[in-house]
């Protein structure tokens, strides 16, 4: 328990250090760049801007070739020295923000001792050893192999791996400083950041801290913010780009200063370089800068193409490398979309495999009748289900389907409401029309959060009678009500994940981690007894290398295709063995209930006996289960 304690310690003191020093970062380049007074709303923009030049400079050191752990150290102490700089002239912003954390109304503490559990759970959850899909196929898996590697190398067998990866370079800054427990940590900070700019965004905005603290805990006490509080995904930085970008647009608007329009193409420039989804805000933004420029009187031609070159070019500088490097590899800017558009090369993925993966991912959300279109948003606050694919692969909870009804206790709104509220709908109109996951939806939670907070504050801002205070009485017990519904399933997935018994040591981490994954016994044989230079082949077996400590081959989302391809064009077992082995290959490793499976196998019945005619004569089996297999391949 003892090391477990110092190894929180650490991953904790390392990530508070990295953040602190994205914001030192961050605020030395602002504001020698865009002049604005310090509060605590250009603070989460300095972070902002700083958690930029933090991944922009681990992915020239990978090009550089420099992916050390002294680099990571050199480049930590350099930010933090520059915070330590920084932080004497906002110390009075730091007192009276802790001021008015401490001058709390009953209801106000009882929202804050809320979000201070999640919080607390969330942070206990992101230091257990990392279990997560995508965190193990590639958010942490790519940053591993580049780590390996020493730089950025292509992988073009692992179609993520040309994501745009902003939030990965973060992770891999986290691994270089201590493992997975601090790049979790990091991708937590996003998820507090979007929380803070929720709570100071509506300060802006002149709301009240009792609505805006239920704006905050309506976000946070989302099931699926909070799972992904715990895991190295990279939802939760999107989502605090894109409620930056519209904070900026709204100040924009308030203050007609133009340095918010820079700030806004750096916000979108951010999320763009974490996300492709950030291309729906892309079309909608632009929608709404021309209705500031309206309100504003700026109707000409010429001052419009001005404002959306200058937003598009930071946009782009912001988001270019990940652009450039794709073309670079593949031919194509978008890779891996488009390919029927955009002639694209690379050995890994196709047109084929590509029009496949949209079909199944549109299969999310199961059918897409017209009355399911009309019963999405019941089915999303009450039937949404982390574990299924049919009910968005997420929760949402009632909160914001329950509270719609406010809406209707005000004749007028605020302006800033309808900006807020119309790009809601439209995110969730591309949503619906796409792969209906919740985590792709996850940025439209705080900016209808804020709608929701300044209509309330409306409605409270004057003295309430008879039925008025009635309503106020009932709104704020269920809004209650589904907090505390919220926080208990939160803690059924808290003892669910195993996270509090991980954190305290009563399971081993080899013994959670063998019990979750079937494959992880062939992983630690291959770790423990296989030789330095051996090379698995992973055929059906999730596909997630983050544990195997030895090199790999495996195929993106269709994981048994080139063996199929091998195996179909043998005409003999020995034929196998020798494509097999000209790639480096001197093990196998695959799925038996699914690569050998009646409705799941790619071979045919005389393919199915070459393949099996090729492990009994050709290898030797090593780990063999009810699911998985383990062979290496004879000299």
């Amino acid at each position: 328990m003892i090391s477990l304690l110092l190894t929180y310690i650490t991953s904790t003191t390392l990530a508070f250090a990295a953040i602190l020093g994205f914001w030192g970062i961050g605020r030395a380049c602002r504001r020698r760049t865009i002049k604005l007074p310090d509060d605590s709303l250009m603070a989460l923009f300095d972070f902002a801007i700083g958690a930029w030049i933090a991944w922009m400079a681990m992915f020239f050191i990978g090009l550089a070739g420099a992916y050390r752990p002294v680099t990571a150290f050199i480049f930590l102490f350099i930010s933090v020295v520059i915070a330590a700089i920084e932080l004497p002239s906002v110390l009075g912003l730091i007192k009276a923000g802790l001021a008015e954390c401490f001058n709390l109304s009953k209801y106000e503490a009882l929202l804050s001792i809320i979000c201070l559990l999640i919080v607390l759970s969330a942070f206990i959850g992101a230091l257990t050893p990392a279990a997560a899909q995508d965190a193990l196929v590639h958010h942490l898996a790519l940053p591993k192999e580049y780590i390996k590697a020493g730089r950025i190398i292509e992988l073009p067998y692992n179609y993520f791996s040309y994501f745009p990866a902003a939030i990965e370079m973060l992770f891999l800054y986290g691994l270089l400083l201590k493992g997975s427990g601090t790049a979790t940590l990091l991708h937590l900070a996003f998820g507090l950041a979007t929380t803070f700019s929720i709570l100071v965004g509506g300060k802006s905005l002149n709301i009240s801290k009792t609505a805006r603290l239920i704006a905050a805990t309506a976000f946070l006490s989302i099931p699926t913010i909070w799972m992904e509080m715990t895991w190295a995904y990279v939802d939760l930085g999107i989502t605090f780009y894109i409620t930056l970008s519209l904070l900026a647009l709204l100040k924009w608007r308030e203050t007609q200063d133009s340095k918010w329009c820079l700030l806004l193409g750096v916000a979108l420039g951010g999320a763009l370089s974490v996300k492709y989804t950030t291309l729906f805000a892309g079309t909608i933004v632009p929608l709404l800068v021309l209705l500031v420029m309206r309100e504003h009187k700026q109707t000409q031609l010429t001052v419009a193409i001005r404002y959306f070159l200058i937003i598009g070019f930071i946009v782009l500088g912001f988001s270019l490398v990940w652009f450039v490097r794709n073309t670079i590899w593949t031919g194509n800017p978008l890779f891996p979309f488009l390919l029927n558009i955009i002639p694209s090369h690379n050995i890994g993925w196709d047109v084929e495999r590509a029009k496949i993966t949209l079909a199944i991912l549109s299969r999310y959300g199961g059918d897409k009748t017209l009355v399911d279109y009309l019963l999405l948003p019941f089915k999303l606050s009450f039937l949404a289900s982390y574990e299924s694919i049919t009910y968005y692969q997420g929760i949402i909870g009632p909160f914001y389907l329950l509270v719609l009804p406010i809406f209707l206790m005000l004749r007028k709104v605020r302006t800033e409401v309808l900006y807020l509220l119309g790009f809601v709908v439209v995110f969730y109109l591309f949503w619906a029309g796409s792969s209906q996951q919740i985590r792709y939806l996850l940025p439209i939670f705080p900016v209808l959060s804020l709608a929701i907070a300044m209509v309330y504050e409306q409605f409270t801002s004057k003295e309430l009678v008879g039925k008025q205070k009635v309503f106020n009485k009932i709104f704020l017990l269920i809004v209650t009500s589904i907090f505390l519904f919220n926080l208990s399933v939160i803690g059924y997935y808290f003892d669910n994940f195993k996270y509090w018994q991980l954190f305290f040591g009563k399971i081993s981490e080899s013994d959670y981690l063998r019990g979750k994954f079937d494959y992880y016994s062939a992983y630690e044989y291959m770790n423990q007894k296989s030789p330095a230079n051996s090379k698995v082949f992973l055929v059906d077996a999730s596909n997630q290398p983050y544990y195997l400590e030895r090199d790999y081959f495996g195929d993106s989302v269709f994981e048994d295709y080139t063996l199929a391809n091998i195996v179909k064009a043998a005409k003999t077992p020995e034929d196998i063995k020798k494509q097999i082995q000209a790639r480096g290959i001197t093990h196998i490793l695959y799925r038996q209930t699914i690569l050998l499976g009646p409705k799941t196998t790619p071979f045919n019945e005389v393919e199915k006996q070459r393949f099996i005619d090729f492990l009994f004569q050709q290898c030797q089996p090593l780990v063999l289960n009810n699911t998985v297999a383990l062979f290496s391949l004879k000299p």
